[in-house]
């Protein structure tokens, strides 16, 4: 996969925070993780599907390979993927869209600026273009950022596709994310253009060498963040608490998701450093706490039958109500009215949470409250 300096992933960043590009220069970026591979994994089934024809379930056993670590899509993965393969045909179709591009790699500047599309179409009569980008973690992900509008100017400058879209009034920018909202952004070719002159003064002053830095929620995943003043200075204030002012928590509460990815981010890089051998002052590699398995089930339970303890060493549970329903799919059993609540208290989310708001009554402001106006009277 080709990376260049400005991309679709970093164009939101580039927007808000120019600096970032000469702040992260030389600032090798970290092996991605488990959740990156997955989601890697996820885009080459959708790629496959697309481009022979075929059904995410034809391809369990795929083996994804990046940076020589490997990803198996299992059974397990069929779902996800199901979903949004689904999702990506529905909105196809509601568009006319009868021929797709898949990954098509599209430069708005050769060799400086552009990216991949996960998958672009337009409509039969050439006045509606479709660019869908998977996202496949849990981290929302919002339409109207700059991703998507910065890959339809890329398509659009680029020679191989300026044709296609030059009759195009309409530019729909979908995010398809099975496990949370994903969304439509949709733009006029006016609006296009306006975000076009945006996009270019900040990649201008981006390249410069000498721009501000902002910090923000496009902090994540910037190379530079793990050693970022702005965003040090953004950890700190949101300490600086006056347990007499109600409003102090919520200006820090707004900030409490960028601080928690910031050390979360500086965790990650102490440990890619240490595991290079270089000192953090204070800090060691250690080992996990690993979790013991048998070695070889077969020869254990051979051992226990002779030994007359096959029955203490095997013994059978009822699967949880996740796995029932799993191994239940598609049957005519109702599990529903066996099935109990589980509950384990409460967490804080930010209100964008799908999750229900538990209603809580603040009795102790409440008479607080009232002990004051008696005082007061």
């Amino acid at each position: 996969m080709i990376h260049l300096q400005f991309g679709g992933s970093t164009a939101e960043r580039t927007l808000q925070c120019p600096g970032w590009v000469n702040a992260s220069k030389n600032i090798k970026p970290r092996p991605a993780g488990a959740a990156a591979l997955e989601g890697s994994m996820h885009h080459a089934v959708q790629e496959k599907c697309r481009l022979t024809d075929t059904l995410p379930e034809e391809h369990v056993g795929l083996i994804y390979e990046e940076d020589g670590k490997s990803q198996t899509f299992t059974e397990d993965d069929v779902d996800l993927a199901k979903i949004a393969y689904a999702a990506a045909d529905a909105i196809l179709d509601a568009h006319d869209v009868e021929e797709i591009y898949v990954e098509p790699f599209v430069q708005w500047v050769e060799g400086k600026r552009g990216g991949s599309i996960d998958l672009l179409g337009v409509s039969r009569d050439g006045k509606v273009a479709v660019l869908i980008d998977y996202k496949f973690g849990r981290v929302q992900v919002d339409a109207s950022k700059a991703q998507m509008p910065f890959y339809a100017v890329c398509a659009k400058k680029d020679p191989q596709f300026a044709a296609l879209l030059n009759d195009v009034e309409t530019f729909h920018c979908v995010i398809i994310q099975p496990r949370g909202a994903g969304g439509t952004h949709s733009m006029t070719r006016v609006e296009l253009a306006d975000f076009e002159v945006k996009m270019d003064q900040a990649i201008r002053i981006a390249s410069g060498g000498t721009a501000a830095r902002h910090v923000g929620s496009h902090c994540l995943y910037c190379p530079a963040a793990p050693y970022c003043s702005e965003k040090r200075y953004q950890a700190v204030e949101a300490t600086l608490l006056d347990p007499k002012d109600h409003s102090a928590l919520s200006n820090a509460a707004d900030w409490l998701v960028e601080v928690e990815a910031w050390v979360k981010a500086v965790k990650e890089e102490m440990h890619h450093q240490l595991s290079r051998g270089v000192r953090v002052d204070g800090w060691k590699l250690v080992a996990k706490q690993g979790k013991r398995g048998w070695e070889d089930e077969a020869a254990l339970l051979a051992a226990a039958r002779r030994a007359g303890l096959l029955k203490t060493l095997r013994k059978t549970s009822i699967l949880s109500p996740a796995q029932a329903e799993k191994a239940l799919k598609g049957r005519k059993f109702d599990l529903s009215a066996h099935i109990k609540p589980g509950s384990v208290g409460t967490t804080i989310a930010t209100s964008d949470d799908a999750r229900e708001p538990v209603i809580v009554t603040d009795i102790v402001g409440a008479l607080a409250t009232l002990m004051d106006q008696k005082q007061d009277q």
